[in-house]
């Protein structure tokens, strides 16, 4: 090759400053801001699906508190909620597939497609995939809502009564799957004998709630198996400015040459190792995580039902007076 048609390496700053590197150099710095960026990605996919989960038990909230302070029973104000309760699903299945994918496409590009990393992160899922019902179900819903209908078709409005004299009035809120509409689908593979061994109404908190626990733990595992090549690129970046190479702290590029043409070319950001340490801070711990399934499920389920029965026969009593 004619030597002025030979590629070379820079490193850059906005200020004009332009230092020639060694190729290896280059590469290793290419590939450590590579992985820097997919840490970033990684932890916003998360924050996303959290934000989805956390969003659903708000739309749970407020409407058990518009039933407290409206009081309203007629069959139309009771139903309406359920729209909204399934668009919260609906975003909770749509972040966790973005996630998945994600994180999949870049690991690959990263490290290839036969990779350990790759390997390693299809192993923690399919682990808690075998494990937990409620991680399968919502695999597999996202191809229900796809295909054939909206998973909640009631919303059911338990009241009971807690704590000790005087006593307080709880108003709750369940919504529910019909397992019969469920099981009309034909698609949902081996967790079709799963749904088969529900009750014949499916509470969608007890899914969502362990769900989220799942989730975070696949993220958890993840993090930690992937610790030490992040803790290497954090810190490669961190030494790139610390070693005042660059003019301005917060923008340097990596840019490789042909002739006067840019062929490459790479912001390296350092505040996005302190948005990173950020995002991780506002992670949940998997160990401090409550889930309504760590309770007698199938206790919750004849509560909820009571409590909607009783909820019923004042309402008709009411009427009649």
């Amino acid at each position: 090759m004619n030597q002025e048609n030979e590629d070379k390496y820079f490193l850059s700053d906005d200020c004009g400053t332009s230092t020639e590197i060694e190729k290896g150099r280059y590469e290793n710095l290419c590939l450590n801001n590579q992985i820097v960026l997919f840490h970033l990605l990684f932890e916003d996919q998360y924050q996303i699906c959290k934000y989805n989960f956390m969003e659903y038990w708000q739309t749970i909230f407020k409407v058990s508190e518009a039933i407290r302070l409206d009081c309203t029973h007629d069959r139309k104000n009771m139903t309406l909620p359920s729209l909204e309760i399934n668009q919260r699903i609906l975003n909770i299945l749509t972040s966790i597939k973005s996630y998945e994918e994600h994180i999949k496409y870049k690991v690959s590009k990263l490290w290839g497609n036969s990779s350990e990393q790759i390997k390693k992160y299809e192993e923690i899922d399919s682990s808690l995939y075998d494990e937990f019902f409620s991680y399968r179900f919502l695999k597999r819903l996202r191809n229900y809502v796809q295909h054939r209908d909206l998973p909640v078709k009631c919303v059911r409005y338990p009241i009971m009564s807690v704590g000790f004299e005087p006593r307080q009035i709880a108003f709750t809120v369940t919504p529910v799957m019909y397992k019969k509409y469920l099981l009309e689908f034909d698609s949902w593979s081996e967790v079709k004998k799963d749904i088969e061994d529900q009750d014949n109404e499916i509470d969608s908190n007890l899914i969502i709630e362990e769900a989220f626990r799942v989730f975070t733990t696949l993220h958890s595992k993840y993090r930690n198996y992937l610790s030490e090549m992040l803790k290497q690129a954090h810190c490669a970046i961190i030494e790139l400015y610390e070693s005042g190479e660059g003019r301005r702290k917060d923008v340097l590029y990596l840019v490789k040459r042909r002739c006067d043409n840019v062929i490459e070319h790479q912001w390296i950001q350092y505040d996005n190792i302190e948005i990173i340490k950020e995002l991780i801070e506002k992670c949940p711990k998997v160990e401090g995580i409550n889930f309504s399934t760590a309770q007698p499920e199938k206790y919750i389920k004849d509560i909820s039902k009571v409590m909607s029965y009783i909820r019923l026969a004042n309402m008709k009593k009411e009427q009649q007076e």
